[in-house]
């Protein structure tokens, strides 16, 4: 086989491994995703009302648990998730793109040494 085949081949195997990383990537980040947003509800449990919470610091404890870390939790799911979810997407993008344009270029590299073989 032709030396450059053999290094287009080659890197379209890299290609198609690190391809297979970045999905199985994807697919656990967004598992955690799920994971966190099912979870999001259970930090504000117990329920705090007037009955089960008294006292000078009840309202700082409610302040911090169910405002400042849910807010916290919430910018979690909507930011960070979303941000590396679309990274993998672009990455994933443009290693489909690489995988593409070099199997034209073996493509066009097997017509050319068809033609030479002539």
């Amino acid at each position: 086989m032709d030396a450059i085949l053999l290094q287009y081949n080659g890197l379209v195997n890299r290609y198609q491994e690190k391809l297979a990383k970045l999905e199985s990537c994807k697919a656990a980040l967004k598992e955690k995703e799920a994971q966190f947003q099912r979870d999001a509800s259970k930090l504000k449990e117990p329920a705090v009302s007037l009955e089960n919470f008294k006292g000078s610091r009840a309202t700082s404890f409610y302040t911090i648990r169910d405002v400042e870390l849910y807010e916290e939790y919430e910018a979690i799911i909507q930011e960070q998730f979303t941000d590396n979810l679309e990274k993998l997407d672009t990455h994933i993008e443009s290693l489909k793109e690489s995988i593409q344009s070099t199997n034209q270029l073996i493509s066009f590299r097997k017509e050319e040494l068809q033609k030479e073989s002539v």
